[in-house]
């Protein structure tokens, strides 16, 4: 049986002498894992296509043990970001994390616009440090999609709604405490300014592109960083190896 799709590889990995084992989130049946026969020779036809930083067209056929890519044929190749090796760095960041948190099989359509909207930004802006917001930006948004959205709106404990003022965040319980609430909590706990609080809701609110433009302090921008990234941290049980090329 084939099926085709458009998709974008999270990851590559070699795989016997001449093939690849691809990991890809497709538009129409979520993330799959594939063999990609002989795409390591020098005539492969499919060698040209598998790129990352790329929306592919991919059809790929049910083996018994393994599905096979039997085509390939780039849609969209976003060649700025493969000439910045930061940007290479924090896409591959972004790829590493959704390839670790989402299963197989997993669908959802706004999943797969999240990722080419990361690839369209990361391609045409040049500013750095605005990417490693966006980048935070995405996986926050991802992890949201995924169910892991975090209490921004009312005090984990006593769940009265927040207020201005003496807010703290805990990564481990994945929300604010009220500063009344806050007292022998989690040793991660931390304080956290309305500005932060303010920015977070906007960021799961609107579409990736619309968040290109955000005003940032450099104080909001290193608050913003730290929240989403502890976020982020406590949930994972490895480590991302692209996370070590990046500074924030």
């Amino acid at each position: 049986m084939y099926r085709g799709s458009q998709g974008i590889i999270l990851k590559k990995q070699d795989f016997r002498k001449s093939d690849s084992f691809i990991s890809a989130y497709t538009c129409d049946f979520g993330k799959i894992e594939a063999v990609a026969r002989g795409v390591k020779k020098s005539k492969s036809k499919l060698s040209g296509h598998l790129d990352y930083f790329s929306i592919i067209d991919l059809m790929v056929a049910r083996g018994k043990n393994f599905n096979h890519i039997s085509g390939a044929v780039s849609i969209k190749k976003f060649l700025n970001i493969r000439k910045n090796l930061q940007k290479i760095n924090l896409v591959f960041y972004c790829l590493e994390i959704t390839d670790y948190f989402i299963k197989t099989g997993k669908k959802d359509e706004k999943i797969f616009l999240l990722l080419s909207r990361l690839l369209m930004i990361s391609d045409k802006n040049p500013h750095i440090e605005r990417l490693k917001f966006i980048a935070h930006c995405y996986i926050l948004k991802l992890l949201n999609i995924l169910g892991y959205k975090p209490e921004l709106y009312f005090c984990l404990k006593c769940r009265q709604k927040i207020t201005p003022n003496n807010n703290f965040f805990s990564a481990q319980a994945g929300g604010i405490f009220c500063a009344k609430c806050k007292k022998n909590r989690e040793k991660d706990v931390f304080e956290i300014s309305n500005s932060t609080i303010k920015l977070l809701r906007v960021i799961l609110q609107k579409d990736l592109l619309n968040l290109v433009k955000t005003k940032l302090s450099k104080n909001l921008f290193t608050e913003t960083i730290k929240v989403i990234d502890k976020f982020i941290n406590f949930r994972l049980d490895k480590n991302i190896k692209s996370r070590r090329f990046l500074k924030f």
